[in-house]
């Protein structure tokens, strides 16, 4: 999830970046290639070097969109709805919340499948 999110925001700086200097890029394609990408590009990164780059690009990514004119649109995808700077922040955030509220979800559920699994093997280690 981390090099989703990774790849994520550092597009969001892209896409900015290039309105700011007026081109208006977005992205074609659909969404899960562009997550399979996000997971295969750092496959072999390391969860603290994601970490970095997660936060330098939300550095970023709120001194680009602090710049833009509330009239801004800011299109991620062709196709996809066009927002303002506002509109968009809140967008993120929503995605990061959302990110957040699974991890919670699958934390909750880890303890019972550990207790599941050792339970499992419990016969085979009395034998």
């Amino acid at each position: 999830m981390l090099s989703h999110l990774v790849f994520w925001h550092e597009t969001y700086v892209r896409i900015v970046r290039a309105l700011i200097r007026g081109k208006h890029t977005a992205l074609t394609g659909v969404f899960r290639d562009f997550n399979e990408l996000a997971v295969e590009t750092f496959r072999d990164s390391e969860d603290q070097a994601l970490g970095r780059r997660l936060a330098a690009a939300q550095r970023d990514l709120a001194e680009e969109l602090a710049s833009l004119p509330a009239p801004a649109r800011i299109r991620i995808k062709s196709g996809a709805m066009a927002r303002g700077p506002a509109q968009f922040a809140d967008r993120i955030a929503a995605h990061i919340r959302g990110h957040l509220s699974d991890l919670r979800h699958k934390s909750r559920r880890l303890p019972v499948q550990r207790s599941l699994r050792a339970s499992a093997l419990q016969p085979m280690l009395r034998a």
